[in-house]
């Protein structure tokens, strides 16, 4: 899975998926879940950031300035799951 980001405002960020492809190989991704302040061992979506469907590219506005933990999971429509943390320093 690839994720990649940009600043788009003073805490706002774009993040996409849309590059990501599914793990099996006649499957769709059916589901997009995000978590912005991920702390490992442990996914909890974001309010409003669950069940994404067909919603590849979203925007964040974090609460304030810092380094941040992000955790993107994609579901496909067979069963495969993936998930990928990143850490951004947001400013």
């Amino acid at each position: 899975m690839r994720v990649t980001h940009r600043r788009i405002g003073r805490l706002k960020y774009q993040f996409d998926v849309s590059e990501s492809v599914s793990l099996n190989k006649d499957g769709v991704i059916a589901n997009v879940q995000w978590d912005f302040d991920h702390k490992p061992g442990r996914f909890t979506s974001t309010q409003g950031y669950a069940f994404r469907r067909n919603e590849l590219v979203v925007e964040y506005e974090f609460p304030g300035a810092g380094k941040f933990i992000v955790a993107c999971s994609v579901q496909d429509d067979q069963g495969g799951e993936s998930t990928a943390v990143l850490t951004i320093e947001v400013n």
